[in-house]
């Protein structure tokens, strides 16, 4: 009987089995982003400056949260002003190195708006499985990884660059003038 040499799944079932192993891998790499998300954000609010801090970043920053003090004109204003925040909440708490640690959250969570952009830019031509791959190369890249919880301007322009990117090949499919705006 020849029917024994064929596969004893139906082409529904067989389907529903890809499915499967496709939403597991989805989920798994999805697991494995948070996890590193988690991980460094752990270290970010336990590391105060790091060595490879860009000084006068958060140093501007925090003139511009005082009102005052030294700035260096080598630095953007608007990376000054993006990590400012922390600043503010150092100042309204009054807990000492309490802006550098959030500074440094605060590059994490930038670092993962990237990542997130990324994806979704993927994901304009891309099935979702691709397009997480695509988001968890990039993640786990060493560099990448390092300058993540750097307060520097690397991973916010990398960030606006991204959604550059998405906004100009979203209006390119679907004109409209909030993403002409945001492109």
């Amino acid at each position: 009987d020849k029917s024994k040499l064929y596969c004893a799944m139906t082409p529904k079932a067989k389907r529903n089995n890809n499915m499967s192993i496709y939403r597991f891998l989805s989920r798994g790499l999805r697991l494995v982003l948070f996890a590193l998300f988690a991980y460094l954000l752990f270290f970010a609010f336990r590391i105060e400056i790091d060595n490879f801090d860009a000084f006068q970043l958060p140093l501007n920053a925090r003139a511009i949260a005082e009102g005052g003090g030294p700035y260096s004109i080598y630095r953007s204003i608007v990376a000054s002003l993006l990590y400012a925040p922390p600043f503010w909440a150092e100042r309204l708490l009054r807990v000492e190195g309490l802006g550098f640690r959030l500074a440094h959250v605060e590059a994490v969570i930038l670092f993962f708006a990237l990542a997130f952009a990324q994806w979704k830019l993927f994901r304009l031509h891309l099935p979702p499985l691709a397009a997480w791959l695509g988001a968890y190369f990039f993640c786990l890249t060493p560099i990448v990884i390092h300058y993540s919880l750097i307060v520097k301007e690397d991973i916010p322009a990398t960030l606006f660059v991204c959604l550059a990117f998405y906004f100009y090949l979203k209006t390119r499919t679907r004109p409209r003038y909030r993403y002409y705006l945001l492109s």
